[in-house]
């Protein structure tokens, strides 16, 4: 089976039900744990990990077409970016990083005054954008979230507001090929500022298992 660079590849669109998240996600804790036991993540070890664990996953859930094989293996590419930090962090080589996002080693303190804070919180208009350098243009709405991508897809989100200098987004839909394979309706992520430049605000989100990330939310349109 041909790894990272053969999933990138496969362009299915998937109709995700919770049932089959669930057992994905069950089997992403194995393969990431298994991932985590190489040490060094490369191609070649993650064909292995591939291949020791998901006979029996397609066994047991009676995955006996290739139509319903490349839907698993689209699932398993895009969820374990979710929680597998090794993961992540391995695709992270495979391309150049042409934006401001970056994996830290902990929580980041908060610098921002409440005032920037509050501001933050006014604003509707903003933008980030993607590791390979596109822009992802965001619009609040109260409690409305959506992005817009540059081949004209969307995704909508539900803003939460948790504190003075934090946000959470729970999803609802996507016509985008990653977001909706990334996320089902109901997740939420978390999210929290923690500092301020002339032109955006450094933010900070999270995984369940507590890996955290930082990018920039800049003000306005790209």
């Amino acid at each position: 089976m041909k790894t990272v660079l053969w999933l990138v590849t496969v362009f299915f669109s998937i109709t995700i039900q919770a049932q089959n998240i669930q057992q994905i996600d069950s089997l992403n804790v194995v393969l990431c744990q298994s991932l985590k036991d190489l040490g060094t993540i490369d191609e070649q070890g993650i064909d292995k990990v591939l291949e020791k664990h998901l006979p029996d996953f397609f066994e047991r859930h009676k995955i006996d077409t290739k139509e319903k094989s490349d839907s698993i293996h689209m699932l398993i590419y895009f969820r374990l970016q979710k929680e597998c930090h090794p993961f992540v962090a391995y695709l992270a080589t495979l391309d150049e990083n042409k934006s401001d996002w970056k994996i830290l080693n902990e929580k980041p303190k908060n610098n921002s005054t409440k005032a920037e804070l509050k501001k933050f919180f006014s604003t509707t208009d903003f933008y980030y954008k993607e590791y390979e350098g596109n822009s992802i243009t965001v619009k609040i709405n109260s409690n409305q979230y959506s992005e817009k991508f540059e081949d004209g897809s969307f995704s909508k989100l539900e803003f939460i507001k948790t504190s003075d200098s934090t946000f959470s987004l729970k999803f609802i839909e996507s016509d985008n090929r990653k977001r909706k394979n990334l996320s089902v309706k109901g997740e939420i992520y978390h999210y929290g500022i923690y500092g301020k430049g002339d032109t955006y605000y450094d933010v900070w989100t999270t995984t369940d298992n507590k890996q955290y990330y930082a990018f920039r939310f800049y003000i306005g349109k790209p």
